[in-house]
C-alpha cells in the first residue's frame, strides 16, 4: 500500500514540476521593457505561483527519492540496522 502512495506522490510531484515550469517559463516568460504596473503585477504573480508549484514538486520528489533509498537500504541490511520506518 504504501509504495503505491510513493508512486502517486511522485507522479503528483511530476506534474508539479512541470506546471512550475510552464508558469515560469510560458505564462511569465521574459519580463517587458518598459512594463505597466498591471504588467508588472502580472509578471510577478505567475513567477511567484511557478517558483512555489517548481518547489512544492521538487519537494515532493526529494521526499519519494529519499524514502526509496530508506526503504532499498532497509531491504539490503538483514539485521535491521536502520529502523527509520517499520515497514516500507
Amino acid at each position: 500500500m504504501k509504495k503505491k502512495i510513493v508512486k502517486v506522490m511522485a507522479v503528483l510531484g511530476g506534474i508539479l514540476v512541470m506546471a512550475g515550469l510552464y508558469f515560469t517559463i510560458v505564462k511569465a516568460g521574459i519580463p517587458y521593457q518598459d512594463p505597466t504596473p498591471k504588467m508588472i503585477a502580472q509578471y510577478e504573480r505567475h513567477m511567484w505561483t511557478g517558483m512555489v508549484l517548481l518547489l512544492a514538486g521538487l519537494g515532493t520528489g526529494i521526499f519519494c527519492f529519499v524514502y526509496t533509498v530508506i526503504c532499498f537500504l532497509r531491504k539490503k541490511t538483514k539485521s535491521g540496522a536502520i529502523n527509520f520506518f517499520k515497514k516500507c
